[in-house]
């Protein structure tokens, strides 16, 4: 069943604003939002935005294989769909934001 654009953008946005806080209390400190990815650029040898884009490439390849099933006209899981996605645009607005820092 296909949902309407304005519900499915709207349900995104407002899923993304929640994941991102609750992410925030996760893996960011009260100082420094994006801590985690500047030690894991200080343990792999990067920068915070390389390490970042490391831990999106991830959930890109996973994307990939959703369009390549759906390509293939298989039948995919709409939740590992919306988890995926959601995912990678998550990481795509950090990534954002820590090259406008």
């Amino acid at each position: 069943m296909f949902e309407d654009f304005d519900i499915v953008l709207e349900r995104r946005i407002n899923l993304t604003r929640k994941v991102l806080a609750e992410k925030a209390g996760e893996y960011a400190t009260e100082s420094d939002r994006f801590s985690n990815f500047r030690v894991a650029g200080k343990i792999l040898g990067c920068s915070p935005e390389m390490a970042l884009w490391g831990f999106a490439v991830k959930h890109l390849v996973s994307v990939i294989g959703i369009v390549e099933a759906v390509d293939q006209g298989e039948e995919v899981d709409l939740d590992l769909v919306d988890a995926k996605i959601g995912d990678l645009i998550n990481y795509l607005i950090l990534l954002e934001c820590l090259i406008r820092r």
